[in-house]
C-alpha cells in the first residue's frame, strides 16, 4: 500500500474529533450548590386531545444560576395509585437568581388521573429544593 500524506491528514484530524467528543462526553456535569432553591409559583392543568397538559411558572429563590432544570410530574388516581409520570426541561436553560421561568409538559391522559405531584431536578439527575410544591387536583 502507497503512503498517503493526505490520508495521514484525515486519519489525524479524525483522532483529534473524536479526542474532543470523548473529552465533552466523560466531563462530569457542574454540582449544583446546596442552596439551589426554587418555588413554584403558579401550576396549572388541562385535558385536551387526548394528552394531560400540565405547566406553571417556577422562581429561583437562591443567588446562583440554576442550570438544566427538568419539571417532573406524577400522576395520580384519586385513591393514591401511580398512573405515570412525564418530565421535560423548564422553558430557560438557565434560570438566573430571582428569575421566573416556565415549564410545560404533556402525560398521556388518562380518565383514573386525579392528582398532579410536581417537583423538580437537573438534568443529570439531582433533585432541586422547592417550596410551595403541592398537588394539583
Amino acid at each position: 500500500m502507497a503512503y498517503s500524506p493526505g490520508l495521514m491528514v484525515k486519519c489525524s484530524i479524525f483522532g483529534e474529533m473524536f479526542r474532543s467528543i470523548l473529552n465533552l462526553i466523560s466531563k462530569k456535569p457542574e454540582l449544583a450548590k446546596p442552596n439551589a432553591k426554587l418555588r413554584l409559583l403558579s401550576t396549572g392543568t388541562r385535558r385536551e386531545h387526548g394528552y394531560l397538559l400540565i405547566y406553571g411558572l417556577i422562581f429561583n429563590e437562591s443567588d446562583q444560576d440554576i442550570n438544566n432544570v427538568v419539571a417532573i410530574a406524577e400522576c395520580f388516581s384519586s385513591n393514591g395509585t401511580f398512573i405515570s409520570k412525564s418530565d421535560m426541561l423548564v422553558d430557560d436553560m438557565t434560570i438566573k437568581p430571582k428569575q421566573i421561568s416556565s415549564f410545560s409538559m404533556a402525560a398521556e391522559d388518562e380518565p383514573d388521573i386525579e392528582d398532579v405531584q410536581i417537583s423538580f431536578k437537573h438534568f443529570f439527575g439531582e433533585k432541586i429544593a422547592a417550596s410551595d410544591i403541592y398537588n394539583l387536583g
